[in-house]
């Protein structure tokens, strides 16, 4: 299939900014209502969501020359 005949199903952007808004959450609510302590579940799932996430969302984007 040529480039310029490329149909696009659906973009992976709003992912990536689903996945910033996440982990963005996350750290803000373990910053304000937990000790230091308790941030290490914050702090694992704000890596995963936000890293892998936008990672995964970028890759994508990427492959397919979704360019915003």
């Amino acid at each position: 299939m040529p480039d310029d005949k490329v149909e696009y199903a659906a973009s992976i952007i709003p992912f990536g900014l689903t996945a910033l808004s996440i982990a963005t959450f996350l750290m803000g609510f373990a910053t304000i209502f937990q000790s230091r302590t308790a941030w290490a579940p914050y702090f694992t799932m704000a890596l995963l969501f936000g890293g892998v996430g936008e990672f995964l969302a970028g890759m994508w984007a990427f492959a397919y020359r979704n360019r915003l």
